[in-house]
C-alpha cells in the first residue's frame, strides 16, 4: 500500500519508538513497524487500539518527506500552539489484515491519512493547517492506494512431488488523484520533483 499521511515520519516520535537500532533518522529512506493490537466495533464500523484487541502489525518506509522544518505549512498542536505542518509519502505492508489496519495504525502513532475523516477528528472538523485542508478540497479522497500484491502458488499442486513454487505480482499504478496530491504538495512546498514510486505499473 502507499499512503500520504500528515507529518514527518522521519523526525518524529516514531522513528524512536519503533525503528530499532538499524533505523537512520533523516535519511532519505525510513523504515519501521508498528504493533499495535486492534479491536474492531461492527456497530461503528470502526477498528480501535486496545489491550485486548488482536495483534497487529504494519510495516512501513517512508520515501518522501514533502518540505518538514520551517517551510512546513502551519498549524496547531493539541495547546494551540502554532507548528510546523510536513507531509509524508509512506509505503505500508500490512502484515497482518484487520479491518482498517493501516489509517488505524498511522492515526494512532500521530500521522493520519490524508483525507481521512473517519480516523481523524481534525479533518473531519476543518481543523487542520492550510495545505492539509486544500490538498482534501482538491482531491477528495482517502489517500491510501492498494500499490501491489504478490502471491505464491504451487504450479504442480499441494499433492505433486514435482511442485515448483511460483511467485505472481500485480501492481496498480497510483491513482490520478494521489499523483496530483503529490504534484500539489510539491508545488506549494518547493520541492524537487518527485518520483520515489515506481508507477509503470
Amino acid at each position: 500500500y502507499v499512503c500520504l499521511v500528515i507529518g514527518d515520519v522521519r523526525a518524529s516520535r516514531l522513528a524512536a519508538a519503533v525503528a530499532g537500532d538499524s533505523a537512520e533518522r533523516g535519511s532519505a529512506l525510513f523504515s519501521g513497524e508498528v504493533s499495535l493490537k486492534l479491536r474492531h466495533v461492527k456497530g461503528q464500523m470502526q477498528t480501535f487500539v486496545h489491550p485486548a484487541g488482536k495483534a497487529s502489525i504494519t510495516q512501513f518506509c517512508c520515501v518522501h518527506v514533502f518540505n518538514s522544518g520551517a517551510c512546513g505549512s502551519v498549524g496547531v498542536d493539541a495547546s494551540g500552539s502554532p507548528v510546523s505542518v510536513s507531509h509524508s509519502l509512506v509505503v505500508c505492508k500490512p502484515v497482518t489484515g484487520r479491518t482498517h489496519q493501516i489509517r488505524a495504525h498511522m492515526a494512532q502513532v500521530g500521522f493520519p491519512l490524508l483525507g481521512d475523516m473517519k480516523y481523524d477528528r481534525r479533518q473531519a472538523k476543518h481543523k487542520t493547517d492550510a495545505i492539509t485542508q486544500q490538498v482534501n478540497d482538491q482531491c477528495s479522497r482517502l489517500m491510501l492506494h492498494s500499490h501491489q500484491i504478490r502471491l505464491h502458488f504451487d504450479s504442480g499442486g499441494d499433492h505433486h512431488a514435482d511442485a515448483v513454487p511460483r511467485l505472481v505480482s500485480v501492481a496498480a499504478p497510483l491513482p490520478l488523484a494521489m499523483l496530483q496530491a503529490c504534484r500539489q504538495l510539491t508545488a506549494l512546498r518547493g520541492d524537487d520533483v518527485l518520483t520515489p514510486i515506481d508507477n509503470s505499473g
